[in-house]
Order: structure tokens, then C-alpha cells, then sequence
């Protein structure tokens, strides 16, 4: 039997992953679930059928976050918060000279209408996101991501306590929100 090492291999204390074939089940979860495309590329590259130990991670296989631990991390928060018209909605802004990443938290159910820009791509850290692309609604949870083609009109509805980091292929599709005189 082929084990994947996971988390709590590395002392993190998530569950260890075993599998046969291209199946595995996880130990906290007990779900079955086949590999994913990176871990079969991993395997391939590292010639040994194994993958390297630090490099597997299954997000939808963790125990859920606590509640001391819910939100983002001060890491996150202490970046430069986006200006936008959302309500009930916190952006928080990374910047780099071709494209700008957010990390996003609704502190309530919050609805961003229909728009457009460039290309995004986004992953649902936590809770539930309901995103309609191009006339075609589909609900997102924890672990699951989505890409919206540039020019591609889009609606989201972000349900409360729901988290996401969002990548833009444009660094200024957000900018730091303008502080007052202090």
C-alpha cells in the first residue's frame, strides 16, 4: 500500500493519506478520494512513484478551523484594505507590478453584482461563495476554485463568515483604500 504523506506526517497533526493506485482514503475524513493532478505530477517528477513529503497538502481533508482561529490571520488583515463598494464585505490588497491578489471576508450575507474585468481566478477558504459566470450560477465551498475569463460578465453572493483569496491578472483592479488626515 502507497502512503501519502500528509500534514501530520510532517508533525502538523492532520491525517496521513494511504492509497492504492490512484485512490486514497483520508484517515480524519474517511472520505475516498482519487489524487490530484499535482500529486500525480509530483510522483512522475520525482521518478519514484512517491510524492516528496513536503509537498502534499489536502485543504478539503483538514479538521475544521477553531473558532479562536476563524477570519483571516494578522498576517493578512495588516495588509493595505481594498477600496470598494461592497457592504458587509473586507478586502484586504496584495499588489505586484502585473497582476494584485485579495483576500476576502464577508462578515455578512452580501451580494456583488453583475460586472466585468480580466481574468480571475479564485479558491473559497472557508464557507460557501455562489458565483454566476456567464449566465451559469454554480455554489463554491471550503477547498473548491473557480476562473473567470477575462470580459466574462459575472455576479457572486457571498454568504456570512465566507472567505476567499482572489487572483486578478491586473495589478490595479483594486486599490489601497485612502486613509483620512490622521
Amino acid at each position: 500500500m502507497d502512503r501519502l504523506p500528509c500534514a501530520r506526517d510532517l508533525g502538523e497533526g492532520r491525517p496521513s493519506h494511504r492509497t492504492r493506485g490512484s485512490r486514497g482514503r483520508c484517515e480524519w475524513s474517511g472520505e475516498t478520494h482519487a489524487l490530484g493532478r499535482a500529486e500525480v505530477a509530483l510522483r512522475r517528477l520525482s521518478g519514484s512513484g512517491r510524492t516528496p513529503r513536503t509537498w502534499v497538502r489536502h485543504l478539503h481533508c483538514s479538521p475544521p478551523i477553531p473558532e479562536d482561529m476563524a477570519g483571516f490571520p494578522k498576517i493578512i488583515r495588516s495588509l493595505p484594505e481594498a477600496d470598494h463598494p461592497f457592504r458587509d464585505i473586507a478586502l484586504w490588497l496584495l499588489r505586484g507590478p502585473t497582476a494584485s491578489l485579495i483576500f476576502v471576508e464577508a462578515s455578512a450575507d452580501s451580494v456583488v453584482p453583475e460586472h466585468s474585468h480580466g481574468a480571475q481566478w479564485g479558491v473559497v477558504v472557508s464557507g460557501d461563495l455562489v458565483l454566476t459566470i456567464g449566465g451559469k450560477t454554480q455554489t463554491y465551498h471550503a477547498g473548491e476554485e473557480y476562473f473567470i475569463p477575462a470580459g466574462v460578465p459575472h455576479a457572486a453572493k457571498l454568504r456570512a463568515g465566507v472567505r476567499v483569496i482572489d487572483f486578478f491578472d491586473d495589478p490595479n483592479r483594486y486599490r489601497p483604500k485612502a486613509h483620512g488626515p490622521g
